[in-house]
């Protein structure tokens, strides 16, 4: 339960809205719309004659909003639009007069993000003519903007529609371009000409954003090569090349040779073994990246310095097929002769 202490305050939440904290002043409103889960908010103000108003199907979890601190704030404003998103622990701090933040519609705020209007009640002014400096004409967040984990925005800032806004950046200046990324601190543009998604349920059927992302899918599950094998046989000898997701199998003569390397997120995941005609089975040792380095080193190989790798050859003509597994997936492939 808020905690009202002033007078004329006005407050309308749907049900299942939980809105805590304290309203210290008069003439405030808060008024929230239809949310599409159980949301939650912690408000404090001190301060009169302040508006908050908050769209229709959100999913706020666990923001806090402080208009004002132990100096009170006057006629701030504070608009976040509909389908707007916020992870815990996300603040906004409106803490000088007059002060202003409006998040469009279809935002998605990540965790520990901070909005921040203003510095009251610290004061700054300029060294030299006394001026005070601490003014903000308002943060301004565009339609369909998704801010990352950590991020800090400070006053005087613009964020245009259908941009993205990197973890932990801080964000201190106005920008013009949309479909942008903005990454660093001070934040500038990273990447232009970019399009986000809450997930694949919202993408268009059909659109090219769709077929991109069931190519990716298609590729993911192989990762660093192809889906097929490519298999050649000369004469008696098996001999043979997979592209594959763990690097290069080569075979010829009796004996084949593997070398390669595993992505670091496969970790102690990844195993190759073979079975013998004899029904039999065998695992092949992965060995550690720096035997694997001084491996290609004397045998005039390529050095991959990317994750874990492996490197051992076994006799053909006693494997009946091999198996290599990695992440979640297993491959088998048969040893046979034309």
């Amino acid at each position: 339960m808020i905690e009202d202490l002033g007078n004329n305050n006005k407050i309308i939440c749907p049900d299942g809205f939980t809105l805590t904290g304290r309203i210290n002043g008069s003439n405030n409103i808060l008024t929230v719309g239809k949310t599409l889960r159980k949301s939650s908010m912690r408000l404090v103000i001190n301060g009169d004659n302040n508006i908050l108003n908050v769209g229709d199907n959100t999913a706020l979890t666990n923001i806090h909003i402080y208009i004002g601190n132990h100096v009170k704030a006057n006629h701030t404003a504070v608009e976040i639009g509909n389908a707007v998103s916020t992870e815990p622990s996300c603040a906004l701090y409106v803490f000088n007069s007059g002060n202003k933040i409006k998040i469009g519609n279809d935002c998605m705020v990540s965790s520990s993000v901070i909005i921040r209007c203003g510095e009251s009640p610290h004061l700054i002014f300029d060294a030299i003519t006394g001026e005070y400096l601490d003014l903000s004409e308002g943060v301004f967040i565009g339609n369909h903007v998704w801010i990352g984990e950590k991020a800090y925005i400070t006053k005087n800032v613009t964020i245009p529609d259908e941009c993205i806004v990197a973890a932990c950046s801080v964000v201190t200046k106005r920008f013009e371009e949309p479909h942008s990324v903005l990454a660093g601190n001070p934040a500038k543009i990273a990447k232009r000409g970019v399009r986000w998604a809450r997930n694949e349920n919202t993408l268009t059927p059909g659109s090219r954003e769709e077929a991109s992302l069931q190519r990716h899918k298609k590729s993911a599950s192989h990762p660093r090569g192809a889906t097929s094998y490519q298999y050649i046989f000369l004469s008696e000898t098996l001999q043979f090349h997979i592209d594959s997701p763990f690097g290069e199998i080569r075979g010829g003569q009796s004996e084949v040779f593997l070398k390669g390397w595993v992505r670091r997120d496969f970790g102690s995941h990844f195993t190759i073994g073979y079975r013998c005609h004899d029904n039999s089975f065998h695992q092949m040792p992965v060995v550690e990246r720096e035997d694997v380095r001084r491996f290609f080193r004397s045998n005039h190989q390529i050095e991959v310095d990317s994750a874990c790798g492996f490197a051992a050859s076994l006799d053909l003509s006693l494997v009946s097929y091999l198996l290599v597994n990695f992440g979640s997936e297993t491959h088998r492939i048969d040893i046979k002769k034309k």
